[in-house]
């Protein structure tokens, strides 16, 4: 959540970062956005990066907050979106104690509350909840610590029929695991050089009551095996690498 950070990368956010939205091999973000769509309703996107969500938002609410740490990912935002008359632009860090936003019947937030460590990550998930309106809705998309585990099964695979054995073939995956065991059993694990929180299905049932939403429903939002590794087999199918997408209602 450092801003320096998110500044400094700003330029590149797009290398740098999975843009989910486009990435959605079912457009399942789009959809459950849609199905929530209405005019007299306000909206905000919680962590926005460099707007990528903010022309849907856009159209399909009265008024759009897009929230981020970073001055330099909003600044981008607000280049790329200046067409947008119903978006404000707000710099906020979630993970501190207070914070100031407006009461919103959608929020959004994508891939924000993954930093490893617990105590901010319950800061930004507390933040998140007291920014939903009475009565209105979380979508909350995170990293599945299945797909993760599952991912490193598939490269073992690959490996295997590319001729390794199976012990050469999964010692890259062990690696990678063994190095963050001490991470693992908090879901926390390396993803892309960067520890990054990953989240159990049934985890996130067990999370979202206790900070006063309740789950409508859970889906997969599935990626290409090429946002998981270079170059991967084009006969490579599925099931493909996912995050967990969350609907949540205050009530």
């Amino acid at each position: 959540m450092e801003s320096q950070h998110w500044n400094a990368i700003a330029d590149r956010f797009e290398d740098e970062v999975l843009n989910a939205f486009e990435a959605d091999k079912d457009s399942v973000i789009h959809e459950c956005i849609r199905s929530l769509y209405g005019k007299d309703k306000s909206v905000a996107d919680l962590g926005c990066g460099v707007g990528n969500t903010l022309a849907p938002l856009a159209e399909g609410f009265g008024v759009v907050y897009a929230v981020d740490v970073s001055s330099e990912c909003l600044r981008i935002a607000e280049q790329r979106c200046s067409e947008l008359q119903n978006v404000v632009y707000i710099e906020e860090d979630l993970s501190k104690e207070h914070v100031e936003l407006e009461e919103c019947n959608v929020v959004l937030s994508l891939n924000v509350a993954i930093m490893p460590s617990f105590n901010r990550r319950q800061q930004v998930l507390r933040n998140t909840a007291d920014s939903v309106k009475r009565g209105g809705h979380l979508v909350l998309l995170v990293p599945s610590l299945e797909s993760a585990l599952y991912g490193w099964f598939r490269l073992a695979a690959w490996n295997v029929d590319e001729g390794l054995t199976y012990s050469r073939a999964s010692e890259e995956g062990r690696s990678a695991l063994s190095a963050d065991a001490q991470w693992l059993a908090d879901g926390v694990i390396r993803c892309g050089g960067v520890l990054a929180k990953h989240y159990l299905k049934e985890e996130l049932a067990f999370l979202l009551p206790t900070i006063g939403l309740t789950p409508l429903g859970v889906e997969k939002v599935q990626y290409p095996w090429s946002t998981e590794f270079d170059d991967p087999p084009e006969d490579m199918g599925g099931p493909y690498p996912w995050d967990w997408l969350v609907l949540a209602v205050k009530e």
